[in-house]
């Protein structure tokens, strides 16, 4: 590439951005089809790498076995980092195009 002043480095990191954006709309689907429900994207949505598990339970309302349960098939399925101590989600729900469901707090209270 004559011309071009970047670094391997630089050209391989540009190389994995792009790389990702083309893959995003399959993995969309995929995405999708494993958070079937608004606990399980607001728990997602909540995986960012830097709250526990515990406090990911109190902001969304999920069950904390759930949690996880969840976790873990999700790094099976390559949408969560394996080895992240607190769990990271590999994509953010907006990035993918899905909204997130407001969180626990946000949301209204029943009334009786």
């Amino acid at each position: 590439m004559a011309g071009d002043d970047r670094t391997e480095l630089e050209l391989l990191r540009d190389i994995a951005r792009w790389t990702r954006e083309a893959a995003l709309p399959n993995f969309r689907i995929r995405v999708l089809a494993l958070l079937d429900t608004d606990s399980k994207k607001r728990v997602y949505a909540a995986m960012d790498g830097a709250t526990g598990v515990m406090a990911i339970e109190k902001a969304t309302g999920a069950n904390h076995n759930d949690v996880g349960q969840w976790v873990k098939q999700w790094v099976l399925d390559g949408i969560a980092d394996p080895d992240a101590s607190p769990p990271k989600a590999t994509f953010r729900l907006t990035e993918l195009g899905i909204e997130a469901p407001p969180t626990k707090a946000a949301r209204t209270k029943k009334t009786a």
